[in-house]
């Protein structure tokens, strides 16, 4: 059932244009929204993302936007699968 959403409900290309939304909650929200799609994906879905230059579109939608360390830390979280704090010593 999740093979049937995952090219026609739901899109990674999707998200890269979502992202670039003004506001840090929503863009801290398509960035977990992309590490779970990410995760679920088929290798021909992730290789298809990497082939579209997914990750360098999503840096320059983000760098049109002054950065957060709560979007700091959204990074951080999907890359170390768990949630650390910055402001912790």
């Amino acid at each position: 059932m999740l093979e049937d959403v995952m090219d026609k409900l739901i899109q990674a290309d999707t998200f890269l244009v979502l992202v670039y939304h003004p506001s840090p909650a929503i863009q801290r929200g398509v960035i977990k929204l992309l590490d779970a799609y990410f995760n679920r994906a088929s290798k021909e879905q992730k290789d298809k993302l990497l082939k579209n230059r997914g990750f360098s579109l999503l840096a320059d939608q983000l760098n049109l936007h002054q950065g957060t360390q709560e979007l700091l830390e959204c990074f951080i979280e999907v890359f170390f699968g768990r949630r650390i704090g910055l402001d912790k010593e």
